[in-house]
């Protein structure tokens, strides 16, 4: 029997207890929380302690589960954010908070925050049973979709709800955060030496160079991406590796919201996220990047798995918004570099085709790029149809994609207004952001011309 939203309005909820805990929901701390149920104990300890890695909140709604985990060593309580409750009181909780939190105040106004701020999931282990089923329908009330490791119908309720069945108790929950939406937050993996934004532009010279590196570097969308899988294939960094030898650096992701116009956003992200790295130089992009990194860092154990586990961590807590599973691969075997390079060619060639025929009369924005202030800081290109960025990874397709992903960050929409000179391609509106983000160092920029106000390079 279905639980009714008055019910769940009227169960005892501890007032104190839920302000403290939802601060979490709020901030995003906790992405996110799971209604546990069935019958299916063995399974269960596995999948709590992967939900609680993702600082995902678990209500486990059945008796035997609860003493399962307890029976496993799984600490239950508010601390651990493993709660046994029943589903009236779990459902309360999460209803109280959208009372406290989003001001709701009718059952609708909870409801409609529970769904867009308080995001959830249902999983039954084992075979559904006619009163988890009843949860379930309850909960798709609050947004929460129904996973089950066993064969489920869909259920008939008047408000959309997602039923995936037949899942292996591995990917329930992945699947839950993908079709959830939720935003995990990856810590920063350890490493051998410091991250910081301080170490941006930082110059590896020969004399103290331990890796020399040159080749190409990918992202793109893939089907089978494994969340957190880092390789190398091939030596890695103490293996000498100098003389510019050969690598590929392939980044694979995956995400409900992605898009393949975002695959040379997040591509063009890799020389910033690794240039903060101590003794680590990147510079450059498609087919044509180097890698330099210190002899020092490398003695102190740095390797190629560490560049990866940060863009992993980098890509997930930056991009949560577009994607929910990246796969990192370092190829520095030569033979298997040409296969990379000769797919990544492949590539490149399909995102400058989309270009083709557009002019810039045709648009009625452009869009700056700020990426190359972290090694020169005065920096700026404008970028149009027909004027790319200097750096020839980001035009304009890319720049308008990553505003869209990221309203506020390295690029901005800068419309054209004020023609000042149509042959040098000078527009007012575009000098003065230009004046702005430059610091003062640029008061004027001419698209078209090499002789009168022609945008930097940052070398």
């Amino acid at each position: 029997m279905m639980i009714s939203v008055a019910e769940i309005l009227a169960a005892p909820v501890d007032d104190a207890e839920a302000r403290r805990q939802g601060i979490g929901f709020v901030d995003g701390s906790v992405p996110g929380y799971v209604l546990l149920l069935g019958d299916d104990a063995e399974a269960a300890p596995a999948l709590v302690e992967s939900l609680r890695e993702k600082q995902i909140a678990v209500f486990v709604l059945a008796d035997a589960l609860a003493a399962a985990l307890e029976a496993a060593g799984v600490p239950l309580g508010w601390d651990s954010r493993v709660v046994h409750r029943d589903p009236q009181t779990a459902l309360g909780c999460i209803a109280h908070l959208a009372q406290i939190f989003g001001n709701a105040n009718s059952p609708e106004e909870v409801l409609d925050y529970a769904r867009q701020r308080l995001r959830g999931f249902t999983v039954i282990l084992g075979t559904p049973s006619p009163e988890s089923l009843a949860v379930a329908r309850t909960a798709m009330a609050f947004g929460c979709p129904l996973l089950s490791t066993g064969d489920v119908e869909p259920l008939a309720v008047d408000w959309d709800g997602v039923v995936i069945g037949n899942l292996p108790p591995e990917e329930i929950v992945q699947t839950g955060i993908e079709e959830r939406g939720l935003r995990i937050h990856v810590p920063l993996p350890e490493l051998p030496v410091e991250y910081s934004a301080d170490f941006a532009g930082e110059v590896v010279r020969d004399e103290g160079l331990g890796a020399s590196l040159y080749g190409v570097e990918l992202t793109v969308t893939g089907a089978d991406v494994v969340d957190g899988r880092v390789r190398v294939v091939g030596p890695d960094l103490d293996a000498g590796l100098l003389d510019e030898h050969p690598y590929a650096l392939l980044v694979e992701v995956a995400g409900k919201n992605m898009q393949s116009d975002f695959e040379s956003v997040l591509e063009r992200q890799v020389e910033t996220l690794v240039n903060d790295i101590h003794g680590v130089m990147h510079r450059g992009q498609r087919a044509n990047t180097r890698l330099r990194v210190s002899r020092k860092s490398i003695e102190k154990g740095l390797r190629l798995r560490h560049l990866g586990e940060i863009i992993h961590a980098r890509f997930h807590n930056d991009f949560g918004n577009i994607l929910s599973r990246v796969q990192v691969t370092f190829f520095t075997d030569p033979a298997e570099v040409e296969k990379v390079a000769a797919r990544a060619q492949e590539v490149y060639d399909r995102r400058d085709d989309r270009l083709r025929g557009l002019s810039d009369e045709d648009v009625d924005v452009f869009y700056t790029c700020t990426l190359c202030q972290t090694i020169a800081a005065g920096h700026l290109c404008v970028i149009s149809p027909e004027h790319p960025g200097v750096c020839g990874a980001q035009d304009w397709m890319d720049t308008r994609a990553a505003v869209s992903i990221r309203p506020v960050g390295p690029n901005r929409e800068v419309k054209k207004e004020g023609l000042i000179d149509a042959r040098l391609g000078q527009w007012e509106s575009v000098n003065r952001i230009v004046q702005q983000e430059s610091g003062g160092a640029l008061t004027a920029y001419s698209l078209y011309s090499l002789m009168v106000d022609p945008g930097p390079a940052c070398g």
